[in-house]
């Protein structure tokens, strides 16, 4: 049989005729993670056929599989870049700047004690 694809929230696996599938989180969506399936075996189809009826998961096309598979490796892929210049700018300014020392006038230091709160006395209530 083809393979088919799904979409559902990869947090927690989605149980099913006695499978539990584990989404690939692939991206975020409005603050929520989006996850993919993919299947070919007629058992799991069948299950994963029942979750989307129950519209705990979705199924999608190849072409969405594949841009999100795309997508999670941009993902993975985003680094701070610098090229030759700015690298060696910014190891220019590391090295010119001095690290600041702390000084502490020790007039000016609070002593600071802990104090139990204060106990009040309970009144009955007014009649």
């Amino acid at each position: 049989m083809a393979a088919k694809f799904y979409s559902g929230s990869p947090i927690n696996g989605k149980k099913m005729d006695g499978f539990t599938f584990v989404f690939e989180g692939v991206d975020v969506v409005s603050g929520r993670w989006r996850g993919i399936f993919k299947t070919d075996e007629v058992a799991e189809i069948a299950a994963l056929d029942k979750l989307t009826s129950d519209g705990l998961v979705k199924e999608i096309d190849q072409e969405t599989y594949d841009y999100f598979l795309k997508k999670k490796e941009a993902r993975h892929k985003v680094t701070p870049h610098m090229n030759a210049a700015s690298e060696q700018q910014g190891v220019g300014l590391a090295e010119d700047q001095a690290p600041k020392e702390s000084v502490e006038d020790e007039s000016e230091v609070l002593e600071v004690q802990q104090v139990a709160k204060p106990i009040r006395e309970k009144k009955g209530r007014k009649k």
